[in-house]
């Protein structure tokens, strides 16, 4: 049945038309763009076993750009006691993408393995560039923040655990994992958090961060956070935690989930308007964007995959005598979709049916006229204009046809990017030795 010849505008000259006798089937909620063809996949690994059983280096590096360990100052370190007992990724220090000691790709999985052997990893430090601290160690602007400078040392770690960040920042899209941990029950003493997250600065912006997901392994809370630093001033930074302290929520990450296996899956939505945060297809927390909120400061910022071991940023979760290890962390697939963009175009479709669509979101669009045939009777089709949709004579929507109309944002600012290299460690780094102060 054709749309009859009306034409209805309102605010921004939306049009919507509903006609009973015509499927309009809004399966495409922007929650799953994965099902809505005006989205592209821009990242995907799936840990097949092409590789053999190591990690795919043109999706991944094994390393931090600001160094694979911590930041010692003053209150974590002291005299006597060499490590800060955290995170280190072995694999930075070996044979990158081949280490198979801390993560390893299986029957078509990635799994990063968390043990409590003493390894030796680094410890970094950042100083204002230029300064005569930097002078007097030889160093020059960090790729990652060029208005500092970073000194790296070797120190022995009581822990070590693969990680994966990505070598492509992205800045917009829908983000999600597939994951599970291994023989997890309830209530059990762990002491390491499992952390799915970005983060970048710049000389503008110091602090830039989306925590998808930080999960306290010992009673299951999963927290999601943005944190923003506008400014060098941390008075005026942005924090936003997901949930009030003491309200959030609580997900159960055992393999006796029904027909899952332990498997589980944790998505963020970050559009121009707002960031949301799903677990198990459960919306946890919707962070709306305004104009002078924290989502005009974020910065395109690559994916990271690592523990916190211990997990620190969990109050009291500190690795005991119940500590079991290794700890297994398997991740089924990691996928990124962002939508195709023609901001700039102000589209008009006359003679078209669904397989010669293009789906984009348009500066506007319209389709059909008065001497034009529209017919979408099979397929998929998303019709989105920043302006607005115009519906005219002779578009047909059969009963056959999945069809979103909508208005939305142009993501002017997407990105989908390759991360700039890290620098190198300095020449003498391996000659180092950690010092205990309060430089």
């Amino acid at each position: 049945m054709k749309l009859m010849k009306k034409i209805l505008e309102f605010d921004k000259r939306i049009l919507f038309l509903f006609i009973m006798s015509i499927s309009l089937k809004y399966s495409y909620g922007q929650l799953f763009p994965y099902n809505n063809p005006v989205f592209d996949t821009v990242l995907s690994d799936n840990f097949n076993t092409n590789s053999g059983p190591y990690l795919n280096s043109t999706n991944w590096h094994t390393f931090y750009p600001w160094g694979g360990g911590n930041f010692f100052t003053s209150d974590t370190v002291t005299a006597g006691i060499p490590w800060c007992p955290r995170i280190q990724d072995l694999a930075n220090i070996t044979d990158g993408v081949t280490d198979t000691n801390n993560r390893r790709i299986r029957n078509n999985m990635c799994t990063l393995i968390a043990k409590d052997s003493v390894t030796t990893g680094k410890w970094w430090k950042y100083y204002n560039y230029p300064s005569a601290t930097c002078t007097s160690l030889g160093l020059g602007p960090c790729n990652w923040s060029p208005s500092q400078c970073l000194d790296e040392r070797l120190v022995p770690y009581k822990y070590s655990a693969g990680m994966m960040l990505s070598k492509k920042r992205i800045k917009y899209g829908y983000i999600e994992m597939r994951f599970r941990l291994r023989d997890w029950e309830a209530d059990k003493k762990r002491g390491y958090s499992l952390n799915f997250w970005m983060y970048a600065n710049s000389a503008t912006i110091p602090h830039s961060e989306i925590d998808i997901f930080e999960i306290d392994c010992d009673s299951g809370m999963y927290t999601s956070n943005v944190h923003v630093d506008p400014t060098a001033d941390a008075i005026k930074t942005i924090s936003e935690d997901g949930y009030p302290y003491g309200d959030e929520p609580f997900v159960g990450l055992s393999q006796n989930t029904p027909g899952g296996n332990g498997w589980h899956i944790a998505t963020c939505y970050w559009s121009p308007d707002s960031i949301t945060f799903s677990y198990d297809n459960n919306p946890l927390w919707y962070h709306k964007a305004e104009n002078t909120d924290t989502n005009q400061y974020l910065l395109p910022m690559p994916l990271i995959i690592d523990f916190g071991l211990e997990a620190t940023n969990f109050c009291g979760a500190n690795v005991t005598a119940q500590t079991v290890f290794p700890v297994y962390w398997d991740i089924d697939y990691v996928k990124v979709w962002q939508p195709k963009l023609a901001c700039d175009t102000a589209k008009t479709y006359c003679n078209i049916t669904a397989a010669s669509f293009t789906n984009k979101i348009y500066k506007n669009l319209t389709i059909g006229g008065s001497s034009c045939t529209a017919a979408f009777n099979n397929g998929q089709a998303g019709a989105i204009g920043a302006e607005y949709v115009l519906l005219q004579e002779g578009v047909e929507i059969g009963s056959n046809m999945e069809m979103l109309i909508d208005v939305w944002p142009c993501w002017t600012e997407q990105k989908f990017e390759t991360m700039p290299t890290p620098n190198p460690p300095p020449a003498d780094f391996l000659n180092r030795k950690p010092s205990y102060n309060n430089d």
